[in-house]
């Protein structure tokens, strides 16, 4: 199961993180898409056809921008994921990159803090 991917809220997401037998991998983006034209934005009616046009627009924003590289300390880790073994430990780490200056989607770290809750 992934917590968000980089394509999460239309490209805007530096990490890609999931949890594997291994434990929780976070892998960091060594570039990113940006453009002067401005990233759809997810509709407030989330019925089946408004969540398909949208989807259908970032696709369409992605296809014209470009990428740049992101020049921050933790650089490009595709092939070696940061790893490790808990929820807590996973948001600390996204916490850190965070102040880093990576963009870190929102909706990944309060997904982790549901499962922490559960088990407690």
């Amino acid at each position: 199961m992934s917590y968000c991917r980089f394509s999460s809220d239309c490209w805007q997401s530096d990490v890609y993180v999931y949890e594997s037998a291994e434990g929780f991998n976070i892998h960091v983006a060594g570039r990113r898409y940006v453009s002067d034209q401005p990233r759809p934005e997810f509709p407030k009616d989330a019925s089946a056809d408004n969540v398909m046009a949208y989807w259908k627009a970032c696709d369409e924003w992605v296809e014209k921008a470009h990428a740049e590289d992101i020049n921050f300390p933790a650089g490009d880790h595709y092939v070696s994921p940061i790893l490790v073994q808990s929820q807590q430990e996973c948001i600390d780490k996204l916490m850190e990159l965070r102040g880093m200056g990576y963009r870190i989607p929102q909706q990944a770290i309060d997904a982790l803090q549901d499962e922490i809750a559960v088990k407690s």
